[in-house]
C-alpha cells in the first residue's frame, strides 16, 4: 500500500485539501462504502508522513477490521474505491480552480440548453458574454470560450428560430463561431510551434511544422 497509487496522490494533497478530501469521502453523494470512509480515517491518523512501516496492507487491513481474517480482493477494492475518489476529487479541484476560463459558466449553460431551459439560459449566456468582454487578455482560451459560447448561442437559435421569409434570417454577428474557432486554432497552433523553437535551442532536432506556412500565409493575406 505504502507505493501504491492512492498514497502517491495524497501525498500530493495539502492539509487544506487534505481535510476537504475527508468532506468529499463523507458525503453520500459520492460515496457509501464505510469500508472506503475508514481507509481515509486511518491515512489521516499518519498524513502527512505516511511512512511505510504504518501502511503495509494486512496491518492496515486489522485496524480497519479488527477480528476479520485478512481479505486481499477486498482490502484492494477499497483501496480502488478510495483512489478513485482521490482522483474525481483532484479533477474537481482543477475545474473549481480555472478562474480564468468559463469551464463552470459553460457546464451551467450547456445544460440548461440541453434542457431546454430558455430563459434561464439566455440570462447566464449573455451573463457570461459579459464576463468575457472584461478579459485583459485575448488569449487562446479567450476565444475558445467565445467559440464554446457563441457555437450554443448559433445552436440553441437554430434550434428555436423559425424562418418564414427573410426578415428572419440573423445578421452575420449571429454565426461567428468559426471566426473564434479559427482564432483559437492560430493561436494554439503558433504556441506550439514557438514551444518547439525554443526547445530545439536546448536539444537539437529536426522539425518542420509545414502546416505553419499555410498558417503564416493565411494571416497574412487576413491580416485587416
Amino acid at each position: 500500500m505504502f507505493k501504491s497509487n492512492l498514497i502517491e496522490l495524497i501525498r500530493k494533497l495539502d492539509p487544506k485539501e487534505f481535510r476537504e478530501f475527508g468532506e468529499y469521502v463523507r458525503s453520500p453523494f459520492f460515496n457509501k462504502n464505510e469500508g472506503v470512509i475508514k481507509l481515509y480515517d486511518y491515512i489521516s491518523k499518519h498524513y502527512p508522513e505516511l511512512e511505510e512501516k504504518d501502511l503495509k496492507k494486512e496491518l492496515v487491513f486489522g485496524k480497519l477490521f479488527p477480528g476479520t481474517a485478512y481479505n486481499d480482493g477486498f482490502m484492494k477494492t477499497i483501496m480502488f474505491n478510495l483512489t478513485r475518489l482521490t482522483e474525481d476529487y483532484l479533477g474537481y479541484l482543477n475545474y473549481r480552480n480555472k478562474t480564468d476560463t468559463l469551464s463552470q459558466e459553460y457546464s451551467i449553460i450547456d445544460e440548461l440548453h440541453n434542457r431546454g431551459i430558455d430563459k434561464i439560459f439566455m440570462k447566464k449566456l449573455k451573463l457570461a458574454e459579459k464576463k468575457l468582454e472584461k478579459a485583459k487578455y485575448k488569449d487562446a482560451f479567450y476565444f475558445n470560450d467565445r467559440y464554446r459560447l457563441q457555437f450554443l448561442k448559433e445552436e440553441h437559435f437554430t434550434l428555436h428560430q423559425r424562418f418564414l421569409n427573410y426578415k428572419d434570417v440573423p445578421d452575420e454577428d449571429t454565426y461567428k463561431s468559426i471566426e473564434y474557432l479559427l482564432e483559437y486554432f492560430f493561436l494554439k497552433i503558433l504556441g506550439h510551434h514557438r514551444f518547439l523553437y525554443n526547445m530545439n535551442k536546448l536539444v537539437k532536432f529536426n522539425f518542420r511544422n509545414r502546416f505553419l506556412d499555410e498558417v503564416v500565409e493565411y494571416l497574412k493575406r487576413n491580416e485587416n
